[in-house]
């Protein structure tokens, strides 16, 4: 096997068909593995009808407005979730991160042994339909090393594995692939207020919003 996914995932059927159906087309014949906190929207019933491993995990210890986000937790669980693969290559990403690479592309990769891609956050602009983003913007947060050679043994992800310290004689590619981040919080004015309002007040996360998606700091990516 060339790669295996594995995909920590809370109600993501706001995405998940999209991302299923990303990866599946991209490399046929991976399995994806989906490790879901408890969803309680059609979450699993969804991934295991796509033909998806899924393995229920449990935070219950962790703060119930974190789930399937608790950093200390998430940051075990995709340090260790692939030790037992047999894939070349392994990835792991959130329910909402698609990243653009094909079967024939980890040709280029024999003398790297991880990939830090170069990640874009995308915004709706009054699109509901995340097929339909073609808009964002490049994050340095969603710049990850999301990809590596499961032979490195370890990967030493830290908070959201946005930084990695794999052994020293890992060979790095950077940004040799796009990654597409679809937070709910980017498909409307409404979800991002809401998102945002749970720490500031609705006068402030507003005008953000609108600061988020004033066009001179978006471009075209899709």
């Amino acid at each position: 096997m060339v790669v295996e996914i594995f995909i920590p995932t809370y109600n993501g059927m706001y995405i998940l068909p999209m991302t299923i159906e990303h990866y599946q087309e991209r490399l046929p014949g991976c399995t994806i593995n989906i490790m879901d906190d408890n969803s309680t929207d059609e979450t699993r019933e969804f991934c295991e009808s796509k033909g998806c491993v899924v393995t229920k995990v449990s935070y219950e210890e962790s703060n119930p407005h974190l789930r399937g986000y608790e950093p200390a937790l998430m940051k075990d669980l995709r340090n260790n979730c692939w030790k037992n693969s047999e894939a070349e290559w392994i990835m792991v990403v959130d329910q909402d991160e698609l990243i653009d690479v094909r079967l024939e592309d980890f040709d280029s990769l024999k003398d790297f042994d991880v990939v830090k891609v170069k990640g874009y956050d995308m915004w709706g602009l009054g699109e509901t339909d995340p097929k339909k983003f073609t808009y964002g913007r490049m994050h340095p947060w969603y710049c990850k090393p999301s990809m590596f050679r499961r032979s490195l043994g370890e990967i030493n992800w830290i908070g959201g594995n946005h930084a990695a310290y794999p052994p020293e004689h890992a060979r790095w590619a950077r940004y040799h692939f796009n990654m597409y981040h679809y937070p709910e919080r980017n498909f409307s004015r409404e979800k991002f207020i809401e998102y945002l309002s749970r720490s500031v007040p609705e006068e402030i996360s507003g005008p953000h919003y609108d600061q988020e998606t004033d066009m001179k700091r978006l471009k075209k990516v899709r």
